[in-house]
């Protein structure tokens, strides 16, 4: 499963120490960081990108909403009746009269698949025929990312999304369109997007983060300091404290960055040893500062271009270059960071759509254990799981929503285990051979 990798850029003149064009970027969710910083290269704008559409005949038309989902080369289609969007207003005078009830026709769009992976598009464009008025909103990742609103007199309404990260859009309408046009940006070739940006100069090299655990070329807390405060720009003042507070907090989720991505990580902290422990996701904790432009620059995930070269009122393109490890930006990860410490899970639980038996209740832990009179401590949090024969003749059963061809189970501690399994077919698919695989063997299991 590919996680998106999302930048934009900000262009600004002021006549202040902030003109130029702001870059800003975020890593993989499940990533937090790239292994060697970020690399950037400008040129001047190509051409626009060709634009392809795909307009429903009406038999196709007449099936979505009959069948209420449909399958073109270009996008799928879903289709539902959904109560229209309203907005806030005052409370009417009059005395309240249930109102009748009106609905809305709900276009579902999804860009087409690339093996496994949702595409995501930069230019979409939706025509329709005949509604009084459209509503857009454009989603990515399940959140909305923009909206448009159209009301043409002519009946064609148009919605256009440009230089966006859409994986998805909602078009809310009153009434049935009776033509639909759906438009996006054709993708480049990679192997030619390589080639065009192969004799691109870096304008910048190696942005890291200011942490020494996931930066080698920082070696003491005042290296840290140094590095983030020359991201500044003029009058723009360094919280010293503030940051040292970001900084440790992040260092200590990072410091087995090697073993398991730090967005994992679970922080435990307090002020007093009779006091309670705060658990904090330190990763999340530091990005969330993401939305101010000087701690994002200070992070390393933007960059401004003071504009060597740039010409006002010039259009450019950018490349930013991350470096991931592929276990963090393929693999799917279940685990409990998300679950309050102490928690205890029934016998049968779901993980996201994995389902879980441990048999009999298990309480979420966090390893490595905190030590009595700690004041902060970082590790992650799993189940014990009991020994095979103690309670029931199996210690975990894991149910997959879809089939699988590898598992990476992750113990704590670092040590080889004593690991049995069997592994088969469903037992809820006609037509399946069944088999089952089996191993009893000692097997090691990368440790989280």
């Amino acid at each position: 499963m590919h996680q998106p990798f999302v930048a934009a850029a900000i262009s600004r003149q002021d006549g202040l120490a902030g003109d130029g064009i702001h870059l800003l970027w975020t890593a993989p969710p499940s990533a937090g960081y790239s292994v060697k910083g970020y690399d950037i290269q400008r040129r001047a704008s190509l051409t626009q990108r060709e634009r392809i559409c795909y307009t429903l005949t009406s038999d196709e038309l007449l099936r979505l909403h009959r069948d209420l989902r449909l399958e073109t080369s270009l996008a799928s289609l879903a289709v539902r009746r959904a109560e229209c969007p309203t907005f806030p207003s005052q409370p009417p005078d009059e005395p309240f009269h249930e109102p009748t009830p009106k609905h809305c026709v709900d276009f579902r769009t999804f860009p087409p698949k690339v093996g496994r992976n949702p595409r995501t598009e930069r230019g979409v464009t939706f025509r329709l025929q005949n509604p009084p008025g459209v509503l857009a909103i454009a989603l990515r990742d399940g959140k909305a990312v923009d909206t448009r609103m159209v009301t043409s007199g002519s009946g064609l309404q148009e919605a256009t999304f440009q230089n966006r990260a859409v994986d998805r859009v909602l078009l809310y309408t009153s009434r049935p369109a009776s033509s639909l046009t759906v438009c996006v940006d054709v993708l480049p070739d990679p192997k030619k997007e390589e080639a065009e940006w192969s004799g691109v100069t870096y304008i910048a090299k190696n942005i890291q983060m200011p942490l020494r655990a996931v930066n080698g070329a920082l070696t003491t807390p005042a290296a840290e300091d140094s590095l983030a405060s020359s991201r500044l720009l003029a009058g723009e003042s360094f919280d010293a404290a503030a940051f040292r507070q970001v900084a440790d907090a992040m260092n200590e989720a990072a410091a087995e960055a090697a073993v398991a991505s730090p967005v994992w990580f679970t922080t435990l902290t307090r002020e007093r040893t009779e006091d309670q422990f705060i658990e904090v996701r330190a990763w999340p904790y530091g990005f969330a500062l993401l939305a101010e432009a000087p701690w994002r620059r200070m992070l390393g995930f933007g960059y401004l271009d003071k504009g060597g070269g740039l010409t006002p009122g010039a259009t450019y393109d950018y490349r930013i270059t991350g470096y991931f490890r592929r276990r963090d930006v393929e693999e799917r990860l279940y685990g409990f960071h998300t679950i309050q410490l102490g928690t205890t899970l029934p016998a049968s639980f779901h993980l996201g759509d994995l389902l879980l038996n441990t048999l009999r209740p298990a309480r979420v832990e966090m390893f490595p254990a905190v030590a009595g009179a700690a004041l902060r401590s970082a590790g992650r949090k799993g189940i014990a799981l009991e020994p095979a024969g103690f309670f029931g003749a199996q210690s975990l059963l894991i149910t997959f929503p879809s089939p699988v061809m590898r598992v990476v189970l992750e113990f704590e501690p670092a040590a080889v285990h004593s690991l049995s399994y069997e592994a088969k077919t469903s037992d809820y698919l006609f037509g399946l051979s069944g088999a089952t695989f089996s191993d009893g063997s000692q097997s090691h299991a990368r440790s989280g």
